[in-house]
């Protein structure tokens, strides 16, 4: 469009466009026809599409979403282009997933691994910085799950899927508070304990035991372990 045509007092054009009122009825058509075919394709690509989305299966909603908008929208493009690329798009997924199926290695590369990001109780520093989440928002997590401390925490993964997935330890140990350090841990926990944990990594030790540096992530700080 040349410059000189777009113009603030163009109520017609910032309405509808360029295209006559007349389109207006065949967007109507053209969309109840994109989305009987966008659900029959949904349907095919299995019901993982409802549940918790895997990276590839993000990628193809993402990708879905721009493949039905040219249809409707423009007049240039035709309902059975987009027909025709829904269906390349569903015939690559299921190949893909036929792939990540019968090769491991497919899977891994597409899907990632399964991190531990909390074991026993400690936080795995070189897990969690691999997958860029803090501290801050690993607590956030636990404190959402009404954990309060890492010794109620036997083992916490990350899925492939990103969700967390939690087990938590049948009787609790000493361990760091999951509160923010400006709480009063003393008036939220019991903190009567004769343990200190790092405030880094969550280790805890006996106070008998405790001397310089966490052997595990090197911090010198320690506060007293809840329970």
């Amino acid at each position: 469009m040349k410059k000189e045509n777009i113009k603030l007092t163009d109520i017609k054009r910032i309405l509808i466009g360029d295209a006559p009122f007349e389109f207006l009825i065949e967007v109507l058509l053209r969309t109840c026809i994109m989305y009987v075919l966008l659900l029959v394709v949904v349907k095919a690509l299995g019901k993982r599409m409802s549940g918790q989305l895997t990276i590839t299966e993000l990628a193809v909603m993402i990708l879905m979403g721009a493949i039905v908008s040219a249809p409707m929208e423009l007049p240039e493009r035709g309902v059975i282009q987009g027909l025709v690329i829904l269906v390349i798009l569903l015939l690559l997924h299921q190949g893909l997933t036929w792939m990540e199926v019968k090769y491991k290695k497919v899977e891994m590369a597409t899907q990632g691994v399964i991190k531990i990001l909390i074991k026993d109780g400690v936080i795995q520093m070189n897990a969690l910085n691999k997958v860029r989440i803090s501290k801050d928002q690993l607590f956030a997590m636990l404190r959402n799950k009404n954990i309060h401390q890492l010794g109620q925490v036997k083992r916490v993964y990350l899925e492939t899927c990103g969700k967390f997935t939690i087990y938590k330890n049948e009787q609790p140990v000493p361990g760091l508070s999951a509160f923010p350090p400006e709480e009063d841990h003393e008036a939220l926990l019991n903190k009567q304990t004769d343990c200190n944990s790092c405030t880094t990594c969550g280790n805890t030790v006996s106070t008998a035991d405790h001397a310089g540096p966490c052997p595990l992530c090197g911090s010198s700080y320690w506060e007293t372990a809840a329970l």
